[in-house]
């Protein structure tokens, strides 16, 4: 039988659970607004398939859903970003194959309003384990809605 090491993380949605250590990310570029943080766990939102919880291990109460493009976009998601090659430097990323990408989701009271952050990437080397956000410089939507156009003013 093959033992898989866990970690056991306090979450702000789950309380106390063990996570397996291939879903412990290391930033080597910190998350916006986040900078002092860079150990975060990729825990699946209960329910919810193809949404994860981005969980600081440094802040229990810092938790931000994410998601692959491909699961909530109706077009491929390109990642062209800011300083590309220096970024994929401090991943150890050698091939693209070992690249993850994830989009935050903010989640509002009605669903219906949900959005992704197109601009700012999450990216991740699947082989070392390392992350970052990048800049995009193909997508500048912050707020880009999942289920079509809607209206904020209502």
């Amino acid at each position: 039988m093959v033992q898989i090491a866990m970690t056991n993380v306090e979450t702000k949605a789950y309380g106390f659970v063990d996570v397996p250590e291939s879903r412990i990310l290391t930033f080597v570029k910190p998350i916006l607004g986040f900078e002092d943080l860079e150990k975060f766990a990729i825990i699946d939102v209960r329910g919810l398939p193809g949404f994860y919880w981005l969980q600081s291990l440094e802040n229990k109460n810092l938790a931000i859903i994410v998601s692959r493009p491909n699961k909530l976009l109706d077009q491929e998601y390109i990642i062209q970003i800011d300083n590309q090659e220096s970024i994929f430097r401090e991943m150890k990323l050698i091939s693209r194959e070992n690249l993850t990408c994830y989009l935050m989701v903010n989640v509002p009271q009605d669903p219906k309003q949900m959005t992704l952050n197109l601009m700012g990437p999450i990216l991740v080397n699947s082989a070392t384990l390392l992350a970052a956000q990048a800049i995009s410089t193909k997508y500048t939507e912050t707020k880009f809605p999942v289920f079509g156009i809607h209206n904020d003013d209502k």
